[in-house]
């Protein structure tokens, strides 16, 4: 259950962080 909760969490981090300032893992993503 802890993976599934954390796997959402991080794809909205990344995401937004994604949107806005291209990460090199999240860029690739």
């Amino acid at each position: 259950m802890l993976s599934i909760k954390r796997v959402p969490t991080v794809v909205s981090n990344y995401q937004e962080g994604c949107g806005r300032n291209c990460l090199g893992k999240c860029c690739l993503l």
